[in-house]
C-alpha cells in the first residue's frame, strides 16, 4: 500500500491508502469519483 496526502486549497484534509501500482491522477480520480472528495483536491505521495 501506498499513502497519499490528500489537499485543497493548500491545507493537508485527509490521508489515504492506495495500491502501490497507482499514479497520482488515479488516486485523484478515484476519490474524486467514487468517494465523493470535491473536484478541486490535490494529491501527493507520501514518502
Amino acid at each position: 500500500m501506498q499513502a497519499w496526502d490528500v489537499y485543497q486549497n493548500g491545507q493537508l484534509i485527509d490521508t489515504v491508502f492506495f495500491d502501490i501500482m497507482c499514479d497520482a491522477e488515479e488516486v485523484r480520480k478515484s476519490l474524486v469519483n467514487h468517494d465523493g472528495y470535491p473536484s478541486d483536491i490535490t494529491v501527493e505521495e507520501v514518502e
